[in-house]
This record gives C-alpha cells, structure tokens and sequence, in this order.
C-alpha cells in the first residue's frame, strides 16, 4: 500500500513540474512576440506630431424635388392613362370584330 501512495507523490511532482516548464515555455514563447515589435517602438517615442494640410472633402448628392404627393397624383394620372388606354382597344377590338354575312 505504501509502495502506491510512494508513486502518486512521484507522479504527481513529475506533473507538476512539467507544468511549471509548460508555464515557462509559453512565457519565452510571448516574449518573441513582443520583440518582434521592437522597430516599431522608435514611433512611439516622438511626443508630438506634426499635423499636415486639411483635405478637402465634397460630397455631391441629390436632393428629391418631388415628394410623395406628387407621387400619387403621378401614379393617378398613370392609372387613368392605362385606363383610357384599355377602353380604346376595346372599342377597336368590337369595330374589327368581322360581320355575319347573309
């Protein structure tokens, strides 16, 4: 029985240490990272920057002159068109109609 409780002590300072290299290896791992920034840290030491000519910006768009009144009075005078339009073939569709001959 003691032989058992000897190996889970061993076992578990082996783990333990492995987490502990785990740990430390991720931490030099980081620290590439952060060299890697290095060039980039002469930018960061200027305190002020000079600021260059404004840009001009335009922006063109266009500006509905007709609302949604004019709208429908439009969409009613289409209608009435189509309307007008449909009464007219008809009244042609009875004239060409043929005749019965006797």
């Amino acid at each position: 029985v003691y032989k058992s409780l000897d190996w889970g002590r061993k076992f578990l300072a082996c783990f333990s240490a492995m987490y502990n290299l785990l740990h430390f290896v991720n931490f030099v791992f980081s620290m590439r990272v952060a060299t890697a920034m290095d060039p980039f840290a002469l930018l960061a030491t200027q305190a002020v920057w000079q600021a260059g000519m404004p840009a001009k910006v335009s922006i063109d768009y266009d500006v509905p002159v007709y609302g949604p009144a004019e709208e429908a009075e439009r969409l009613k005078e289409a209608e009435s068109a189509r309307l007008e339009f449909d009464r007219r073939q008809q009244i042609l569709k009875m004239t060409m109609l043929p005749t019965e001959t006797l």
